[in-house]
Parts: structure tokens; sequence; C-alpha cells
């Protein structure tokens, strides 16, 4: 299983929605083709609505941006009630 987003920039997605049908039961399930070289440049060419992998754009997988050099962060102190 992976997690898909819709891409942020249509001509970027890399990932093909591809509907099928639960062999057996015949449920619908829903599978992802991660496209690369001809086969994204195509569909990239024929306007397909394409998708993003989710962990390229997740937040949560990002690191932090680092602290620049001499900057002073000031946290206000928590001051306890009596």
């Amino acid at each position: 299983m992976i997690g898909v987003d819709p891409s942020p920039d249509p001509d970027h997605g890399t990932v093909r929605k591809i509907p099928s049908k639960e062999a057996g039961t015949h449920r619908p399930v829903m599978y992802a083709a991660v496209l690369s070289g001809k086969e994204l440049a195509d569909a990239i060419a024929s306007h397909e609505m394409l998708f993003t992998r989710h962990k390229t754009t997740c937040l949560a997988n990002k690191p932090r941006n680092p602290k620049p050099a001499g900057l002073q962060i000031h946290r206000p102190t928590k001051r306890r009630h009596p």
C-alpha cells in the first residue's frame, strides 16, 4: 500500500491510480503504479490526472530547518499561579 495525494503541480505527478475489482468478491479496489521514463512522459503529454506519493509531500517526514548561527531564541517563561 502506498499513500497518494493530488499533485501540487498537475505536470509533475508520478503515480497513476488503477481502479480494479477484487478477485472473487468483485469489491472495488484501487491500485497505484509509480510511473517513470516514457510511460510518465506519455501520461503527462496526454494530460492524465497523476498523483504524488504522500511521503514526498508529508511534513511529518521532513527534517526541521536548522537554526541560523548566531540567532538567539527567547521563549517566554511559564508563570505558575499559586
